[in-house]
């Protein structure tokens, strides 16, 4: 074999052994644009599964979902847009709304659209449950809310008539639907004109109904001085303790989880000590119509949600309150403090008849 045949025999291999080499190249980059086109649809479905969710979540707290389809209420919606104008896919959502104020909804998305044979679909279920606006605030009240200097404020304040602020430093924003007034400050603002809040109600039917099955109920004015209440003795099954009057006590201690609920009014002065940390919190919920419905005075201390719908709240004398505060109006006075504590997780809210808010307690992507 001649020198020109020999090289020709070379070049041909290699030619043969490149032309293998650029087709695994090519089908390597096949497979891995199909792998991100996969990747991107399926990033594509669980991000118009979550737009349903939010969409749900947006019309619980704002719209009307009971508006929707079917049961569970349901709605469609096809040719979703991005922000950017890209259609992205389609996506279905539902809402279980048979158990308010816990509603479970689930959503699907699909890229590039339901009846496309390259469809990638992805699901989301979250778990909501719904609590009455008015808790959120340190304080909401139906009328006049007042605060006078010296006292410590942190959270936000909210009354559906006026604010009456007289030389208080509140770390956090007020808003009336009146005006706020005072020579007082908010570190967040405050705003007149804004939305009422409607407050919730206390059935009180359905708490002496649940008391007298599985909790404990007093069938007269109770004064408790120098005793302590521990709830999930008393009430172990919900943590409700029912009284056919007033509570009355001076150094008294309650031990939660759990509610007081009471005809009457709630009076707890000297050193009383309501909960001492969240996960022992205490709701005092009074159904009294008059001044002082729930009162706290004289250095007592407090994990808790005062709940007066009908008449005035009012903490006074170097007590503290970690938690929230409703009522028809309230009074805050003389060197006590109030802080915002989210307390939901250890006391069953009121929340039938008021302003709801729904938020996610569980969150789960198939």
């Amino acid at each position: 074999m001649d020198q020109k045949g020999f090289i020709l025999i070379v070049v041909t291999i290699i030619m043969a052994v490149l032309l293998a080499l650029g087709g695994v190249h090519l089908s390597m980059i096949s497979s891995e644009q199909r792998l991100t086109l996969r990747s991107y649809r399926r990033i594509s479905a669980i991000n118009l599964a979550e737009a349903g969710i939010e969409l749900a979540i947006w019309e619980l707290n704002y719209g009307n979902i009971a508006s929707w389809s079917g049961s569970p209420a349901t709605k469609t919606v096809t040719s979703f847009s991005s922000s950017g104008g890209e259609i992205m896919g389609d996506f279905t959502v539902t809402a279980d709304l048979t158990s308010d104020p816990v509603i479970e909804i689930e959503a699907t998305g699909y890229t590039p659209s339901t009846s496309s044979p390259l469809m990638a679909k992805r699901r989301v279920k979250v778990v909501t449950k719904g609590r009455a606006a008015a808790f959120d605030y340190t304080v909401c009240t139906k009328e006049l809310l007042k605060v006078e200097a010296p006292v410590s404020i942190t959270g936000d304040l909210h009354s559906n008539t006026n604010i009456i602020n007289e030389g208080v430093a509140v770390t956090g924003a007020g808003s009336a639907h009146g005006a706020v007034s005072g020579d007082g400050t908010f570190s967040e603002g405050s705003q007149d004109s804004a939305d009422e809040i409607t407050l919730p109600t206390l059935d009180m039917v359905d708490y002496a109904t649940k008391a007298t099955e599985v909790g404990y109920t007093h069938n007269e004015d109770w004064d408790v001085t120098g005793a302590t209440l521990n709830i999930p003795v008393l009430s172990p099954i919900n943590g409700i303790i029912y009284i056919y009057g007033n509570l009355e006590g001076d150094g008294v201690t309650i031990v939660g989880p759990g509610i007081i609920v009471a005809e009457g009014y709630i009076k707890l002065e000297s050193n009383s000590v309501v909960g001492s940390s969240a996960a022992t919190a205490v709701g005092l919920f009074s159904d009294y119509d008059g001044i002082d419905a729930i009162k706290l005075e004289t250095d007592s201390a407090c994990y808790a949600v005062l709940f007066g719908p009908k008449g005035q709240v009012k903490i006074e004398t170097t007590s503290t309150l970690y938690g929230s505060i409703v009522g028809e109006t309230f009074k805050l006075e003389t060197d006590s403090t109030i802080e915002y504590l989210d307390l939901s997780g250890s006391i069953d809210l009121p929340f039938s008849g008021g302003t709801k808010i729904y938020s996610v307690t569980s969150w789960q992507e198939k």
